[in-house]
């Protein structure tokens, strides 16, 4: 049961790498535009879900109660950038140095995420536990999803 939800949380990363990527790239200002719809409807489901489902088990553990803090400012401090973004018009001037910053921001928390938050899951969470958190992952991503897109 753990891996099912590790493997979740790896496919909204690659899916969110990806579009950064894109991000940096482009330079067409209509790319651009469904570009922003893209970033913000893969990566502020993912966030909130992370937030409101395994940080808050990670807080409640000594050996774990740090990282959670960290993940949860990293994510604080990518979503910052994200609303600049969101609010840039696509031709804006700062858009690829946002572009930029935001990707390494979440690149950096990416690779903490799978090679440290994982690990200390694998040994703190039980497979019951880790069952539940996916299920409540899907609900909690499906629910900011229809909030984003407008669709309840």
């Amino acid at each position: 049961m753990h891996e099912q939800f590790f493997e979740q949380i790896k496919r909204d990363h690659s899916e969110v790498k990806s579009i950064l990527n894109k991000m940096v790239e482009k330079e067409n200002s209509s790319q651009r535009a469904q570009l922003k719809k893209q970033i913000e409807k893969a990566l502020v489901p993912h966030m909130k879900a992370e937030e409101s489902i395994l940080y808050p088990v990670l807080k409640e553990n000594k050996k774990s109660r740090d990282s959670a803090l960290e993940a949860i400012e990293e994510h604080h401090a990518s979503e910052l950038i994200l609303n600049e973004i969101l609010s840039l018009r696509p031709e804006n001037e700062l858009w690829p140095a946002k572009c930029e910053v935001l990707k390494t921001l979440i690149e950096h928390h990416i690779d903490e995420e799978e090679h440290k938050i994982f690990n200390i899951c694998r040994d703190l969470i039980s497979a019951e536990q880790i069952g539940k958190m996916l299920t409540g992952f899907a609900e909690e991503k499906v629910w900011y999803v229809s909030r984003i897109t407008g669709v309840l």
